[in-house]
């Protein structure tokens, strides 16, 4: 909005300079310039505008409670019209009349471009904060009025990208405007069964202070963000305190996971850039790999499997295709050869492999499909490994589902270590939570360059 208002204002006395120039000296050039300044005059103001909203939408869009396609476009419009009217003016006594044309044409074209650039941000971020990987669900606990204030503003505020799933109290109240699941004694079954990105509590403090000091560390435990209206409780080992807000509500979120939004939209936007770079750098080897698998082994080329994503949501995974096609049919029949504890299933000499599959395993070659997951939003470059749905079933310690707390990846600390085959699945797991507690957006790019040597010496298993 400033800088949209800046750039009219700036363009406005750079054109009346170049106006009074043109009347006094009478110089063709300065003619060309002043119609190739107000022809790009408009993309300017338009696309600073358009880059300024779009990033701050995305790094505080949780913090915004009026639509993008509104927020300083009638503002912005109207300084814009109110230039050109001046300029018009200006022209019309300098007698200059090629120069209203000119004049006229920009504001117009100003005014179209920066309100269909705002449409379609508007647009974009609608579908994108509402697409079902990137909605967040909010379990509410406690009915009350402040709940149903705070449901209302949910409900009519789309655009934010949040949706309220149910609410948790000690009974079920009437005429309530969300779906009651349970009695306040269940968070901790509803957060392992359900996808729950934030919990928003609005429980008496005074009758419910030591519950919800309980909340904040089940919440905590599971890597699920808490949120309480008031700085009242102190955070838990491994839970940060992080001041946020949606309207008025929720000014202290209690987070298990890096508060740095910042830094994890950077991650975000160089995960997009780097996946779409690789496949296209690395398509000669996808397609030779596709065509190797396709003429040595019966059945498709990829491998698509369920597995489990951010705060438990479930996606379809895709890996070039190692084994003979009914391999997971087999596999209570080797169930006895598995070489790793816990939930995770490995097999050194695996009887399933086709021809060249132990090869395409060990360098990590099969994973490349997986890219594609990196841009459609389901994966990172750099995450915990995503764990399939018999894997997840398997866990036996509440603690490891804190590791859904962030988008799983292509590799991790797990995956780099020179011994990973070796290595408990109890300590594992905890690489995984070491990983997602000190995360920085500068250790990205470590594990990404150890993960490139782990590939060529051919770690994999």
């Amino acid at each position: 909005m400033v800088t949209e208002i800046l750039s009219a204002l700036i363009s406005f006395v750079a054109w009346c300079f170049v106006v009074i120039r043109r009347h006094s000296a009478s110089d063709p050039t300065a003619d060309i310039i002043a119609d190739l300044f107000f022809l790009l005059s408009p993309f300017f103001i338009s696309v600073i505008g358009f880059l300024i909203i779009f990033y701050r939408k995305m790094v505080h869009f949780i913090k915004e409670n009026h639509s993008v396609a509104n927020r300083g476009l009638l503002s912005a419009e109207i300084v814009l019209l109110a230039a050109g009217a001046l300029s018009v003016v200006l022209t019309t006594f300098f007698g200059t009349p090629r120069s209203s044309q000119v004049v006229i044409g920009f504001t117009l074209l100003a005014m179209a471009l920066s309100l269909s650039l705002h449409l379609i941000a508007a647009y974009f971020l609608h579908k994108w904060y509402n697409h079902p990987r990137n909605k967040l669900n909010v379990l509410v606990l406690g009915m009350n009025y402040r709940t149903v204030q705070f449901c209302q503003i949910i409900n009519k505020t789309s655009h934010i990208g949040a949706e309220v799933c149910g609410y948790l109290d000690e009974r079920k109240v009437d005429d309530a405007p969300s779906t009651y699941l349970s009695t306040l004694d269940d968070l901790d079954t509803v957060l392992k069964a359900r996808v729950i990105d934030i919990v928003s509590i609005f429980l008496p403090i005074r009758s419910f202070y030591d519950t919800i000091g309980d909340i904040i560390k089940t919440c905590g435990f599971y890597g699920v963000t808490s949120y309480l209206v008031g700085n009242v409780f102190e955070a838990h080992d491994g839970i940060r305190r992080v001041q946020t807000s949606i309207n008025d509500f929720g000014n202290m979120a209690y987070s298990a996971t890096s508060a740095d939004y910042v830094g994890l939209v950077m991650k975000r936007v160089f995960d997009v850039v780097a996946a779409l770079g690789g496949l296209v750098i690395l398509s000669p080897i996808l397609l030779g790999i596709a065509a190797f698998i396709k003429l040595t082994s019966k059945g498709p080329v990829l491998f698509k499997q369920e597995r489990i994503g951010l705060n438990k949501r479930s996606f379809e995974m895709l890996k070039f295709r190692t084994m003979v096609p009914d391999a997971e049919k087999m596999l209570d029949k080797i169930a006895a050869l598995n070489e790793m504890d816990g939930a995770a299933f490995k097999i050194t000499n695996d009887p399933r492999l086709i021809p060249g599959g132990a090869f395409l395993r060990r360098h990590g070659l099969d994973e490349l499909p997986q890219l594609w997951s990196v841009v459609r939003g389901d994966m990172s470059l750099v995450g915990p490994r995503p764990l399939s749905r018999r894997d997840f079933d398997l866990l036996e310690e509440d603690w490891q589902r804190k590791r859904f707390s962030m988008r799983p990846g292509l590799t991790c600390t797990w995956q780099i270590s020179d011994n990973r085959n070796e290595i408990p699945f109890m300590q594992w797991m905890q690489m995984d939570l070491d990983y997602i507690a000190h995360w920085k957006f500068r250790w990205d790019f470590v594990l990404l360059l150890k993960t490139v040597k782990a590939v060529i010496v051919g770690t994999g298993k």
